[in-house]
């Protein structure tokens, strides 16, 4: 019998509160999981909390790794955007490096397209340019640093 698994996501950032303003839900079947895991993976038992963590983090991106998958070849957003190998290593290079003094020019030369065609395609996806969103993304972040550390802005 495979393994069950329901996803609900909870967190107090942006995105979170999105998936939470949709309700949304992931349930995902694994026949690739072995069925005897879960009863090895006993929190009580020697190595068992980190067994869970470890299985229910695979099983998330696994989870997202088929829907993204399963997408209609119409569909935008950031998810859609992160299929589209062009955006998504635009995405990648943003969210790895988002300290870098980036601009269209640098982005298009790093993933190997015009700035025009990158330019369209971000725009297509994502609703916004990239330096429009790489400036959301640092705000995000700095805004998490703020609220989750002693740092201040001054």
């Amino acid at each position: 019998m495979p393994l069950g698994l329901q996803v609900t996501v909870q967190t107090d950032d942006e995105c979170g509160r999105q998936l939470e303003a949709r309700r949304t839900r992931w349930v995902f079947i694994s026949r690739t999981i072995p069925p005897s895991l879960p009863h090895h993976a006993e929190a009580s038992g020697p190595g068992g909390a980190a067994v869970i963590a470890k299985l229910s983090e695979a099983l998330f991106v696994e989870t997202l790794r088929r829907y993204i998958a399963q997408l209609p070849h119409t569909q935008t957003g950031w998810l859609a955007g992160v299929r589209a190998p062009d955006v998504g290593k635009t995405l990648a290079l943003l969210h790895r490096e988002p300290a870098r003094p980036w601009t269209i020019a640098t982005l298009a030369a790093e993933v190997g397209i015009s700035r025009s065609v990158l330019a369209e395609r971000f725009q297509h996806f994502l609703a916004d340019t990239p330096i429009g969103y790489l400036t959301r993304w640092r705000l995000h972040l700095a805004a998490r640093l703020l609220s989750s550390t002693s740092k201040s802005a001054t």
